[in-house]
């Protein structure tokens, strides 16, 4: 795919799961809708790393509590989409030039009336309003303007995508959920309105009972690990340095899972224990533990350190609720070691059995912890 041109502010908010990166002017755009860089096109088109595909091509979400059916021959990206949406799909033969996508999302909390007041946002930018169908109900279609004279196949071989169009709102209690689509110029919007008339409501499903280990994912670009299929990346944590992992409970409204990682390079001599007996200490220090925080080598996998469950109780209103932390140390190269740590939250599961299922995905997932590139075992 060709690098893209910074698009306007609007364009920048609209096209979060559609296209490379935000324009660098663009703060506040960014800043809402906090997406992370879009894979490029030859990063590997794979099955969606989430959702079952009944041989039907309907795609499945259960935990968002939707379902639509890609155009026969369009795939879903293998890297992770961002908090919020469901994935990113485009033709699995188009040319490398050929900008064809699309994505649907979910904001949750954006308040009564959203689709309305983020529809007059776009026609403040030309965009011309219309009424449509999406999964059997009422929404609303934004079509971009025409193109100004002269732009077209010129302005797009000069690396400028084409405007996101069309787009479909459709507002559900106090969320917005968007179509957005970006095809050539002049493109027949027929594969956009089908898509839309395919997309079917369904009750969300609790998180625990879809956990399963997803596509592997690559962190801090020297290593890879298998998360839950149903989380999704969250760059919330990116002011901290890390990258993050979140299974956010749509039924609960809460994220019930997270796992974040920290890049730590490696210092001269080092070893995996030494590692985990400094992020042990950081961890005591940090969460006013007593006692010693142990780590000790998973079965499955001589590079994962990781620690039992550490049980933690908060005060949240007029009650008490607990978290349950998982420490792993995870060499990813030679010279580079990750800091890994994740939470269940207990509110999110209806019991026990489940808040140990949960535990169990957390050490499943470190297992899988591998290398990218070249990788020699420190001699004993």
């Amino acid at each position: 795919m060709k690098t893209p041109v910074a698009l306007t502010a609007v364009f920048a908010f609209l096209c979060v799961g559609c296209t490379s990166k935000p324009a660098p002017d663009q703060a506040e755009a960014a800043a809402e809708s906090s997406a992370p860089p879009a894979t490029r096109r030859d990063a590997a088109l794979a099955s969606a790393p989430t959702p079952d595909e009944p041989i039907d091509r309907e795609v499945v979400f259960p935990t968002f509590g939707v379902a639509l059916t890609p155009p026969e021959g369009w795939q879903a990206e293998s890297a992770q989409p961002p908090a919020g949406f469901l994935g990113r799909w485009l033709p699995a033969d188009a040319a490398a030039d050929d900008w064809s996508q699309f994505s649907l999302d979910l904001r949750v909390g954006a308040g009564d009336g959203v689709a309305s007041r983020f529809a007059e946002i776009l026609e403040g930018r030309g965009y011309k309003r219309s009424n449509a169908r999406m999964a059997g109900g009422s929404a609303l279609r934004l079509d971009a303007p025409p193109t100004d004279p002269g732009v077209g196949s010129d302005a797009e071989s000069n690396d400028a995508p084409p405007t996101p169009s069309p787009v479909f709102l459709v507002g559900r209690g106090e969320s917005l959920w968007r179509l957005l689509f970006l095809l050539p110029t002049g493109a027949d919007t027929a594969v956009a309105e089908d898509v839309a008339a395919s997309v079917r409501w369904l009750p969300a499903e609790p998180i625990e009972n879809h956990l399963k280990l997803g596509a592997a994912q690559v962190v801090h670009g020297c290593g890879t690990i298998r998360t839950p299929s149903i989380s999704r990346t969250d760059p919330s944590f990116a002011q901290e340095g890390a990258e993050a992992f979140t299974a956010f409970d749509y039924r609960a409204g809460q994220d019930g899972l997270i796992m974040a990682f920290y890049r730590r390079p490696a210092r001269e001599n080092d070893s995996l224990g030494a590692q985990a007996a400094v992020y042990a200490e950081h961890v005591e220090e940090r969460t006013g533990i007593e006692g010693v925080l142990r780590f000790r080598v998973t079965e499955n996998n001589p590079d994962v350190m990781m620690s039992d469950p550490l049980v933690g109780e908060f005060p949240s209103g007029d009650k008490t609720v607990t978290r349950q932390s998982v420490y792993a140390v995870w060499r990813a190269q030679n010279d580079m070691f990750i800091r890994c740590q994740a939470v269940v939250n207990d509110e999110v599961f209806s019991n026990q059995e489940a808040v140990a299922r949960a535990l169990d995905m957390v050490r499943r997932c470190f297992e899988t912890c591998s290398r990218t590139g070249a990788y020699e075992r420190p001699a004993k």
